[in-house]
């Protein structure tokens, strides 16, 4: 059998206890990473609601402004000769 002495058994369980201790701290930081990365996505699906309503808003508003370009083109250039501007 082993024939260990007090130091080596204590020197032995002292390694044991650091390497559950290290085990349990790295099971903490897994566990905080997993939850950092939920509340991350819960980030980016609000961001992406926002994002979407935002570019629906910019597309209305883009066609507002392309219709009111063709009025005004429309009032400027009636019947294909200038109301405004240099008349030769």
């Amino acid at each position: 059998m082993l024939n260990l002495s007090a130091f080596e058994v204590f020197s032995i369980l002292m390694v044991l206890g650091g390497i559950i201790v290290w085990f349990v701290r790295l099971e903490g930081r897994v566990k905080q990473i997993e939850k950092d990365n939920n509340e991350t996505q819960k980030d980016v699906d609000v961001l992406r609601v926002r994002h979407e309503a935002l570019d629906s808003k910019m597309m209305n508003d883009l066609t507002a402004i392309r219709e009111a370009l063709g009025r005004i083109e429309g009032y400027i250039f009636e019947g294909g000769n200038p109301k405004y501007g240099r008349r030769d």
